[in-house]
């Protein structure tokens, strides 16, 4: 057979050179195909093709993007169909690809006993790829359309012979990662993916589009742009595979664990996990569960079998017979590992094939260890990372468990309830939802002014809780009365109807200081008749809360503590509600992860800063509420537009919703006149409700954080 490689380069280079030597030592054939040269004399090896016989060549490498339609993969490519042979083997490789001599060796047997026609790596159908850059960008006429990552890859005649005839009949070729795979398909040609097979993946280091390798590894590995680190992977003939870069690192801290601790769990954590809770209930929720490894989003292949990794993906019981249940996949994020579970991994050796950030695609290789579950194995597991250790674990015979999604692996007590779609991803942007963990929530840095933020507030503030009530407050006045005692809130009940039991009801109630007195009238009647001036004189926050509103260990501190904070002038709390919100900025919106001031504070977000507050449950600071009454007008019983009163600094807090227990009763065209009048006689104008920013709230110290470390024992009592 005549085997030839050739070395595709922009100009030869010191790069091209050293694969020209270690391929003439391997008894190849070699070839150097440049895309540009100078005039002087081309070395013996060197093609020099010119781009005047390239016609029906163009635009193989990356499509019409290039800046010039010829490059050195459409000049050897026509190098080869003019001067094709029946005993015809090429090997193309690109001259940022690194090759240590002993993985390309392997990998050139394994290809040729397997009898491929056209190899490489990552070879994918349209339909699993169809998020893949270039397939609305380029024109293709294949039946099965297929791609696939060729800065090294291998052809045989019959390939070749497929490629000539296919531009004869086209016209031109296309771009090449995608009628390289696609050609070979159609012809119903034999392919072999590299990636997909562990004895193959095993001859491959770091190997992706990006980033840059910058650490000399093992095997063969691309982009390699740095000449020192080529050399040492292509010529240096130390045992690099001693040097290649450790599979998982999270290995080593978790030996370290168990050898530190004699707890029977472990928890391994991201840095870019964070939960919306009192981390100590999350552990301790898992308190009986007895599954050998928890993690997230598991499933099996017969359950979502378009993962775009599953093509690289090879396990040990494949050559025994197994069925799509056999291979599971999950996110990494967040585990637990039982003693056994975890002693298990740390008796396998693995191995890393690729990392690249960029595509978050982990390849590794993991020869597991036989134990009393899986007797003898022979074999490897190889392909990313999320699918090789679960699958792993469940064939050696251990409990597989979902933290808290949406699976088949999740027990009915916890199915949805500690992550779903929204706010458990592998990539931004999430949604933050209250109570729930959250994956990847960067910790962003800022540094507040501090007319933004003031980082000191009172102990404790002296407040006004205001409420004109009828009978359907009958159900919430204990629960009021007792709010306001636990805060040291002073209570202030106007009964505008004749319901004779409120008043018993507010005469048993031992709790705060408090008023209550009889007045028909509307809301805002009975706010202009009794909160005069010299009674807010005596507060620092008033708040006005309409009768029909129900809340649990609703903390009026903490609550203005956060509007002082914040420096609000005017805030509520988010409305929780079975009926419509009349106005979709008022109902609780998700929140963003705690945030890191530039003086090592951890503050929490709690809320938006605003350009609204609805009416229904507004708290004002003293200045505030100076600033608000002067605009309040008699005449608009209903106090439609003042909503819009241009009053300073307004927020919506939503780490403290409040219910709106019935649908919205003042629609009424009475209403709407008040409005209308009211604008325009304040020169006031309707304008769109508007999210500002954020609301803070220091971070409680001594609660634990996800943040705080990457391992975590627990024990289980």
């Amino acid at each position: 057979m005549n085997q030839s490689i050739f070395i595709l380069c922009r100009k030869v280079g010191p790069q091209a050179l050293t694969l020209c030597q270690l391929f003439q030592e391997l008894g190849l054939n070699v070839k150097i195909v440049p895309d540009e040269w100078n005039d002087e004399k081309s070395l013996t090896r060197e093609i020099r093709i010119a781009d005047d016989l390239l016609l029906g060549y163009e635009f193989m490498n990356a499509g019409i993007a290039k800046p010039k339609p010829y490059t050195a993969w459409e000049r050897a490519i026509y190098y080869i169909l003019q001067n094709l042979s029946e005993d015809q083997q090429v090997w193309l490789i690109e001259d940022d690809v690194a090759v240590q001599k002993d993985s390309f060796l392997s990998l050139q047997s394994l290809t040729l006993a397997y009898g491929a026609d056209f190899a490489t790596r990552d070879i994918m159908p349209q339909q699993l790829s169809s998020d893949w850059y270039w397939w609305n960008r380029v024109n293709f006429h294949h039946t099965q359309p297929h791609n696939s990552f060729n800065p090294l890859c291998y052809c045989s005649y019959k390939h070749l012979l497929a490629l000539k005839h296919y531009r004869e009949k086209h016209g031109s070729l296309g771009f090449l990662e995608i009628f390289m795979p696609s050609i070979a398909v159609d012809e119903n040609l034999t392919i072999f993916d590299w990636s997909s097979n562990p004895e193959t993946s095993a001859c491959f280091g770091e190997y992706s589009h990006r980033p840059e390798v910058t650490i000399a590894q093992w095997g063969i590995c691309h982009p390699v742009k740095n000449a020192i680190v080529f050399d040492e992977i292509s010529v240096s003939s130390q045992p690099l595979r001693n040097r290649s870069i450790l599979a998982l690192p999270w290995l080593d801290e978790l030996k370290n664990s168990l050898n530190k601790s004699d707890e029977y769990y472990t928890w391994v954590t991201n840095p870019k996990v964070w939960c919306d809770c009192d981390n100590k209930e999350f552990f301790s929720s898992f308190n009986q569960c007895n599954a050998d490894f928890l993690a997230t989003n598991l499933r099996t292949r017969e359950d979502d079998p378009a993962w775009y990794h599953w093509g690289t993906f090879t396990p040990v019981k494949q050559m025994l017979g197994s069925t799509t249940q056999d291979s599971v996949v999950g996110s990494l994020y967040l585990m637990r590992l039982s003693r056994p579970a975890a002693e298990y991994l740390l008796a396998c050796d693995f191995r890393v094939l690729s990392q690249d950030p960029q595509s978050a695609k982990d390849l590794i290789v993991c020869t597991p260890l036989a134990n009393e579950h899986t007797g003898v194995i022979h074999g490897q597991y190889s392909g990313h990372i999320e699918a090789v250790i679960p699958t792993l674990l469940q064939n050696a015979g251990f409990l597989l468990e979902d933290i808290g999604g949406k699976s088949r692996f999740t027990p009915k007590n916890r199915v949805g309830q500690w992550y779903d779609q929204d706010t458990w991803s592998w990539q931004s942007p999430i949604r933050f939802k209250p109570g729930m963990i959250h994956h990847p929530a960067e910790q962003k840095k800022v540094n507040l002014s501090p007319k933004r933020f003031a980082t000191h507030v009172e102990d404790q503030y002296r407040i006004l809780f205001f409420s004109p009530i009828g009978a359907y407050a009958k159900p919430y006045l204990s629960t009021w009365l007792q709010m306001c005692k636990k805060s040291g809130a002073d209570a202030y009940f106007v009964q505008y109807d004749q319901d004779d039991e409120l008043e018993g009801l507010f005469q048993a109630h031992d709790g705060c200081e408090s008023v209550f007195t009889l007045q028909r009238g509307s809301k805002w009647q009975l706010v202009i008749n009794h909160i005069k001036p010299e009674l807010v004189a005596k507060y620092d926050y008033l708040c006005l809360w309409d009768d029909d509103l129900a809340a649990m260990d609703f903390d009026l501190q903490r609550f203005v503590k956060i509007m002082a904070a914040n420096r609000l002038d005017m805030a509520q709390p988010a409305i929780l509600s079975p009926h419509p919100l009349s106005h979709q900025i008022t109902g609780v919106h998700p929140l963003e992860a705690p945030v890191l001031t530039s003086t090592g504070i951890e503050m929490d977000v709690v809320g938006r800063l605003t350009n609204f507050v609805e009416i229904m449950v507004p708290f004002f600071s003293r200045e505030g509420w100076s600033e608000f009454s002067s605009y309040v007008d008699p005449a608009n019983l209903s106090g439609y537009g003042y909503d819009y009163i241009p009053l300073g600094r307004k927020g919506i807090i939503d780490v403290m919703p409040v219910i709106h227990t019935r649908a919205v009763q003042s629609f009424k065209e009475q209403s709407f006149k008040e409005w209308d009048d009211f604008m325009t006689q304040q020169g006031l104008l309707k304008h769109a409700h508007l999210n500002l920013g954020s609301l803070y709230e220091k971070a409680d110290p001594l609660a634990p954080s996800f943040h705080e470390g990457f391992l975590r024992n627990y024990h289980d009592s």
